[in-house]
């Protein structure tokens, strides 16, 4: 073993002088967590980890004090942009001996990376008894759906850091303005209440039109997914694909209208990024996105709606209610060299004490431990839509959140391209959508026939 026991007495280690110095407006000191009655000493060792630089972590650099602190380790932690952070993990990953004893697992990337062998399951050291601290980790914290994401053929191979859940983001004077009382509670609604809003100077709706990974591809199957169309037959046992369904070509009929039609100019291929900055400039009336972007989009130093927006439950389909889950877990690349380290780290990150700090200190609040939106803390410092956005959150986690209303599997990148493709081409007026999708739909069961889901 690399890790080796503490020989002086326990140390404990609390929030409380952290949290003083929040209120009062003193100088903050670094993050640290409660511990059990004996600790872990990796004095002398470094980990290495490597993030995705999503708004979550952006300053997490003023967090990990506390880990070296409990540990005596000293902590290399490097960001990547999300544009380029695919292609730097595949090379780090493919190596014989790996940099890194933590990196981010993308949803995009995880089932590839798991198939690929290069991420090392984690029940072994969510088991050993010597090395995990109960107390710190509280596995029955993390949102239950965002949790299970994270596992393949009963395997443990991350835990979850970020699980953006789509919610609904409305202009509440708009609203206000033509007579409407409440938000839209179905997608019939909601094409309704935009025609009903849009205008020149604030367009009716926001939404995803990027070819992209992670765009059209993430926004539009969840539309489909709740009016009863599965974008294959039956994930994960039938993985014949099934986007030319009839519901599926409606629910891209209507997306398709949606953004053509009432919404901002570029938005056919814009991505979240510029979604957000059309809202926070007050010209856009609803925007159903996920909820890790509502820190941004309420900005007080960019946002002329901080006071002006409302937060609901994502629409419900013909066939159900379901908000589009993205899970990003941290793991263990099977190529480290200081896998028990690398565990370390990650059960301190995702510990209740550090996600609730790195929230209030530094204005990130979609964590994944829904309890902790309940806390009193947490109410008064993101008391958004006076106290709506926290309570649509929680209740979103519970019932609604589904990470796997795509079929994620290790193909899922190519499938995604292949439909983001198809799509951009219906939404640019390149192509109909009957026949768009009806080539997608070949073009995909290809790509799962070559994988060996499927002879015939």
């Amino acid at each position: 073993m690399r890790r080796k026991r503490m020989v002086c007495a326990a140390v404990v280690l609390s929030l409380v002088a952290v949290f003083a110095a929040w209120s009062g407006g003193q100088e903050e000191q670094p993050a640290t967590q409660a511990g059990g009655e004996s600790g872990m000493s990796f004095e002398g060792q470094t980990v290495d980890v490597l993030l995705m630089a999503s708004p979550i972590v952006q300053k997490f650099e003023n967090l990990v004090s506390g880990f070296e602190v409990l540990t005596g380790a000293k902590v290399n932690l490097l960001l990547i942009t999300p544009a380029n952070f695919d292609e730097k993990a595949d090379m780090e990953l493919l190596s014989p001996k790996g940099a890194y004893d933590v990196v981010w697992l993308a949803w995009r990337t995880f089932h590839r990376w798991v198939a690929a062998d290069w991420i090392a399951p984690m029940d072994g050291y969510l088991a050993d008894e010597e090395l995990v601290d109960p107390a710190v980790l509280k596995k029955e914290g993390f949102a239950p759906a965002a949790y299970r994401a994270m596992n393949v053929d009963g395997k443990q191979y991350a835990l979850p850091i970020m699980a953006g859940a789509v919610i609904l983001h409305y202009r509440t004077d708009v609203l206000d303005a033509h007579g409407i009382g409440a938000p839209p509670d179905t997608w019939a609604e909601l094409g309704e209440v935009v025609k009903k809003v849009h205008s020149p100077d604030v367009v009716g709706i926001g939404m995803r039109g990027s070819k992209k990974g992670g765009n059209v591809g993430l926004i539009l199957p969840m539309v489909m997914a709740a009016n009863g169309a599965s974008m294959v037959k039956d994930y994960p046992a039938d993985m014949h694909p099934t986007v030319n369904q009839p519901a599926a070509i409606e629910s891209a009929r209507y997306y398709a209208d949606l953004l053509q039609n009432y919404s901002f100019q570029g938005v056919l291929t814009a991505s979240w990024q510029e979604n957000v900055v059309v809202f926070q400039q007050g010209k856009m009336a609803l925007y159903p996105d996920s909820n890790v972007l509502s820190g941004q989009i309420l900005d007080p130093e960019k946002s002329v709606v901080v006071d002006k927006t409302g937060f609901a439950i994502v629409p419900r389909g013909t066939k159900s209610r379901v908000s589009a889950a993205a899970v990003h877990g941290l793991g263990i690349p099977a190529n480290s060299a200081d896998k028990e380290l690398g565990y370390k780290f990650i059960e301190w990150a995702l510990s209740e004490e550090v996600q609730l700090e790195n929230a209030l200190k530094h204005g990130y609040p979609a964590i994944i431990r829904p309890d902790l939106m309940m806390r009193q803390d947490f109410q008064e410092r993101f008391n958004w839509g006076g106290g709506k956005w926290a309570t649509v959150c929680s209740e979103t986690y519970a019932k609604y959140a589904d990470p796997l209303y795509r079929p994620m599997t290790p193909e899922w990148r190519q499938v995604e391209e292949i439909f983001g493709i198809a799509m951009s081409n219906v939404l640019t007026g390149q192509a109909e959508v009957t026949k768009a999708l009806n080539e997608a739909n070949e073009a995909i069961y290809q790509v799962y026939k070559d994988a060996g889901h499927y002879t015939k």
